[in-house]
């Protein structure tokens, strides 16, 4: 790290509301998982301190709207509900989507506690259940014993399905076991199964009652904090289509935008998924392999490409960019062509998300740089170009350091570790 960098490294248990642009933070804090925060591991996940500090320095009344496009598992929408401001989030990934919508919809106390402890009981009573995936490589994935307790409880949720908010709820406490209850390793990015570590499996209805009794009292605590008169509203979309779903929805402008695009070639979601969409795929159309390698073609940052695609690599009109991406492509045009479609895809979102937004509102962005073909790419400063091509203003820029990881693994450096992440504030 550069010397004057490293000078300008401040501690703090939050962020305080004027940061001097340049300034790098450590966050001390590591309290990021209360309320529903805690619900279902998620890789990459966005640390609540930020949309808590955007939301308290930019938001002088409540029930402002908050917006974010890229929402992964509902950080943000968490923290403007906590705050009393409406929210609305957008993921192209069914799964992550699902997970924010179900971080932020009230259930009845009493009515979840009875299904609670009604589920624990229907799945108690059963020996065999009929729900199975449809994969042939099932048993590599599954000891039969948990094939035989996930397959009741996938039963026993089925129940409940004409009950939307109780069955989503369901779904995503089943989700959130399903990788513990694999042979898969719990800690990396790629869903494998490790023939050098062995994996200690444990039951699954268990892991599903815990979960069951933590999530549900986290969701009852959130709304006991939350103003009924609030919203979050969750869509699955695509972020750079934003203009359309505000025309077609209806929805009013935006008052401050916060969020966290995916990184360029660091995270496969629907890899780091997999397990759970052998499991609950059926719902989106993704329960096999196949399925799951084509429609991650349609993420921001995507390294499923086609070799027709990148024969010839895109320009981006920004000279930076364009620069490092020849370099790039002289050692591999494909990631060549990531690079540039991914800034080309920033550009096309800002573009979109800039007329959702009321004049003077701001964008607040977290990017970390990263490492493509062993060459730096600065994706925070390249960023900065592709808002200011959209019609943004740039305001100011801070760090802080990443002190825990969710998914811990050697890449050997592929794609580099990202150590800073990089918080970009535009406005309109």
């Amino acid at each position: 790290m550069p010397e004057e960098i490293e000078a300008n490294r401040e501690g703090v248990q939050d962020v305080p509301v004027e940061v001097p642009s340049g300034q790098l933070l450590v966050i001390l804090s590591n309290n990021v998982a209360y309320l529903t925060h805690t619900i279902h591991k998620y890789p990459a996940k966005f640390i609540p301190q930020i949309p808590r500090w955007a939301i308290g320095k930019y938001l002088h009344k409540q029930s402002s709207l908050v917006l974010d496009p890229f929402c992964g598992s509902g950080t943000t929408l968490v923290e403007a509900l906590v705050s009393h401001q409406n929210s609305v989030g957008i993921d192209i990934d069914p799964l992550s989507a699902l997970i924010s919508k179900v971080k932020t919809t009230p259930i009845q106390q009493e009515k979840l506690h009875s299904v609670v402890n009604e589920i624990k009981q229907s799945i108690k009573s059963r020996k065999t259940g009929q729900f199975i995936p449809k994969i042939k490589t099932l048993n590599h994935w599954f000891n039969e014993g948990n094939i035989r307790e996930l397959s009741i409880i996938r039963d026993c949720i089925e129940k409940y399905r004409e009950d939307k908010d109780i069955y989503d709820f369901l779904i995503i406490t089943f989700s959130s076991i399903i990788r513990k209850a694999s042979n898969a390793d719990n800690q990396t990015q790629k869903t494998y199964v490790s023939h050098t570590l062995t994996k200690v499996v444990p039951p699954a209805i268990p892991l599903f009652f815990r979960n069951l009794d933590l999530y549900s009292r986290r969701v009852c605590e959130l709304f006991g904090l939350v103003d009924s008169r609030n919203f979050a509203s969750v869509f699955r979309a695509d972020s750079r289509q934003t203009d359309s779903l505000w025309k077609v929805e209806k929805l009013p402008e935006v008052d401050l935008v916060i969020t966290s695009p995916p990184y360029i070639k660091a995270i496969d979601y629907i890899y780091n998924q997999m397990a759970e969409y052998f499991w609950i795929g059926d719902l989106f159309n993704l329960e096999t392999q196949p399925k799951q390698n084509d429609f991650k073609r349609y993420y921001i940052g995507t390294k499923q490409i086609k070799a027709a695609e990148y024969q010839s690599i895109p320009t981006t009109s920004i000279d930076g960019i364009d620069l490092l991406v020849s370099e790039i492509a002289k050692k591999n045009m494909k990631h060549g062509y990531i690079v540039a479609k991914f800034f080309n895809d920033m550009k096309l979102h800002f573009k979109t998300v800039y007329k959702t937004m009321r004049k003077d509102s701001h964008y607040v962005m977290v990017i970390g740089n990263n490492t493509v073909s062993g060459l730096h790419v600065p994706s925070h400063d390249f960023i900065r170009e592709c808002a200011e091509k959209a019609g943004f203003g740039y305001c100011s820029h801070f760090g802080y350091s990443i002190r825990n990881r969710y998914m811990r693994f050697p890449r050997s450096g592929r794609g580099g570790i990202i150590k800073e992440d990089w918080v970009l504030d535009f406005v309109k």
